[in-house]
């Protein structure tokens, strides 16, 4: 199954993919979970140019799974090197947008993918505290990042100002 697809690094060719996947992946977290943060439309207008930044940024590596046979770009993911001056390690690598089109889940892409963007993490000659943020709700994420290794350390909570229970 492994010959049938390549992951590698994006190209300014695969932005218009990447960002649709990237609209999916936000459809498919609001199913999810309705209370999370929708995109704006000034975000999802932006999101080439994001990516198109990303491509050229040398702390950011935008990886795609292609298959090969069709040269269609079935996945996505985004890692990210990021500075913290208030914490130590005072550096992370970010795991972001992993996306997987449906039919080609449980294929071990999501794998490769993560793969790829921990490769160029290490290939910045430290070992970074790998962080990412996956919804609450979203049981196919979950069970992919614990499957993986990752466990929660953090959580982030959301009520509208109005439900706010003071009393």
């Amino acid at each position: 199954m492994s010959n049938k697809f390549l992951i590698r690094g994006a190209t300014e060719n695969d932005v218009d993919s990447v960002t649709e996947m990237r609209l999916r992946l936000q459809e498919h977290l609001f199913a999810s979970n309705s209370k999370i943060w929708e995109m704006s439309k000034e975000r999802i207008a932006n999101l080439p140019v994001f990516y198109t930044n990303a491509l050229k940024d040398q702390q950011c590596h935008l990886v795609v799974a292609e298959e090969k046979v069709s040269g269609v770009i079935i996945g996505v993911g985004l890692g990210t090197i990021q500075k913290h001056e208030e914490h130590i390690p005072n550096m992370s690598g970010k795991i972001d947008d992993i996306w997987v089109e449906p039919n080609y889940r449980k294929m071990g892409i999501c794998k490769k993918i993560v793969s790829e963007i921990v490769a160029f993490f290490e290939s910045k000659g430290r070992r970074y505290v790998i962080v990412l943020n996956y919804v609450t709700g979203n049981s196919v994420a979950e069970a992919v990042w614990k499957h993986l290794g990752f466990h929660s350390v953090l959580t982030t909570a959301t009520v509208k100002r109005m439900n706010v229970k003071l009393q």
